[in-house]
């Protein structure tokens, strides 16, 4: 059953932060939530994911890959995976591995992590790479630097005896309650 928005009958319809999503066959209309429900032309891209900096927005392209679009203007680099984590910089992924660039697409940290997570409470970086049959962390901050940190089981602090540590083998370590 078709649904019409914006005068225009859409099989699908569906919203993406500041984005609405409209498709019919194959074709996607994107239109801005926030800018008076303009629709959004831009040659290629299939889907926009609003980040938490309202200059900038993931694209997507027909061909599966993401950009950034900064203010309006896409930037013409396309990564395998693409996630904004601070100011101008994006964790970005490329031939299966992960490092952070800025928006000019300057490399801040080497595309040599297995995994890149962001700690956001912490504003730091935990990237993980495997080191013969051992996974390897590092943690950085935002622009690069070797920082030191230690994880803190907040949910368990003091006794973790009714509990057995198991480790998902990116150096975040979960409890699990043992069976009685």
């Amino acid at each position: 059953m078709a649904t019409a928005f914006c005068g225009v009958e859409y099989d699908n319809i569906f919203i993406y932060g500041k984005y609405i999503h409209a498709r019919k066959a194959e074709k996607t209309d994107i239109y801005n939530f926030d800018n008076n429900m303009n629709k959004i032309e831009l040659d290629g891209i299939i889907a926009l994911r609003s980040t938490q900096n309202s200059d900038y927005s993931i694209a997507i392209t027909d061909e599966e890959k993401y950009a950034i679009l900064k203010n309006n203007e896409l930037k013409e680099f396309l990564y395998d995976y693409l996630e904004y984590i601070d100011d101008n910089k994006f964790i970005a992924g490329k031939n299966e591995k992960y490092g952070i660039i800025d928006d000019n697409n300057n490399v801040v940290i080497d595309f040599k992590y297995d995994y890149l997570q962001n700690i956001i409470s912490e504003k730091i970086i935990q990237g993980t790479y495997k080191v013969k049959e051992d996974v390897a962390c590092e943690y950085m901050d935002y622009n690069g630097n070797k920082v030191e940190y230690r994880s803190t089981n907040i949910q368990y602090p003091d006794e973790v005896k009714d509990y057995i540590k198991e480790d998902l083998g990116y150096g975040q370590p979960y409890y699990i309650r043992k069976e009685e």
